[in-house]
């Protein structure tokens, strides 16, 4: 809950949020939607984690799929 995804779609930059609930009592769904259109090529999308890391990723068009983050540990 926090994390922020973006993707470039021409000249926009389309914005989506995980946020657990917007209100007393409710619950969102935390898959983030994006309406894409007629594209067909594979999307870029760069996620900031809370806490301010990013991640990259290259997804297909039209699939739903799971993103986690990368957590680096010290040796």
């Amino acid at each position: 809950i926090g994390a922020q995804a973006r993707i470039s779609k021409g000249s926009q930059t389309l914005t989506r949020q995980v946020e657990g609930a917007t209100g007393e009592t409710n619950q969102n769904d935390l898959t983030l939607h994006f309406g894409l259109g007629t594209q067909t090529a594979p999307v870029v999308v760069t996620i900031t984690w809370p806490g301010g890391t990013q991640q990259i990723a290259t997804i297909p068009n039209n699939a739903m799929t799971t993103i986690k983050q990368i957590r680096r540990t010290n040796p």
